[in-house]
C-alpha cells in the first residue's frame, strides 16, 4: 500500500535531532517535504481513503498517546495537519467530515500535551490552530476543550 510505505518513510530516524543546520538533517527535512508533496497528490485523487488511513493509524498508536513514539506520532499529525491542503473541497468542508471532526476531537481529548517531545507538542499546537474552527462551533463540551487547549498554549 502506497500510504503505508509513505507513512514509514515520513517517520524520522529515532537518531534525527531536528537540528536543521545540520546537512544530514536538512537532507531528511527536504525528503519529508517531497513526501507532503506525494501526500497532498493521494489526497487529491483519494480523499476518503486517506482519512480512513489517518483513522487507522491512529488506532494503532500505543495509547496513552503521551507515550507513543515520537516518530510515529509526528508522522501521525502531519497527516492530520496536512489533510486539508490536497483536497479538493478545502478546509471548511473537510472539518464538517464527521471522521475527520472525530480524529481532531479525540486528540484534543488525549493526553497528547504530556508528550515529552517539543516537536510534537508544537505539530500539535499547529494542527489545533488550524483546525479551530471544529471546537469553535461545537457544544459547551467541546466549547470548554477549546479553552483547555487554549489555556496549555500559554
Amino acid at each position: 500500500n502506497l500510504l503505508n510505505t509513505m507513512y514509514q518513510l515520513m517517520q524520522y530516524p529515532l537518531d534525527f535531532q531536528y537540528d536543521f543546520t545540520d546537512e544530514d538533517d536538512a537532507e531528511e527535512e527536504l525528503f519529508r517535504f517531497e513526501l507532503r508533496k506525494f501526500h497532498k497528490k493521494m489526497l487529491h485523487i483519494a480523499p476518503d481513503m486517506c482519512l480512513s488511513f489517518i483513522c487507522e493509524a491512529f488506532t494503532n498508536m500505543p495509547m496513552p498517546i503521551s507515550t507513543a513514539p515520537t516518530s510515529q506520532l509526528e508522522a501521525s499529525l502531519r497527516l492530520v495537519y496536512h489533510h486539508s491542503e490536497g483536497t479538493k473541497i478545502g478546509t471548511a468542508v473537510v472539518m464538517k467530515n464527521g471522521s475527520f471532526h472525530n480524529v481532531v476531537l479525540a486528540l484534543h481529548q488525549s493526553d497528547i500535551t504530556l508528550h515529552s517531545h517539543p516537536e510534537i507538542l508544537m505539530l500539535y499546537y499547529d494542527m489545533a490552530v488550524r483546525y479551530h474552527h471544529i471546537l469553535k462551533n461545537e457544544s459547551n463540551e467541546q466549547s470548554e476543550l477549546l479553552r483547555i487547549v487554549l489555556d496549555a498554549m500559554t
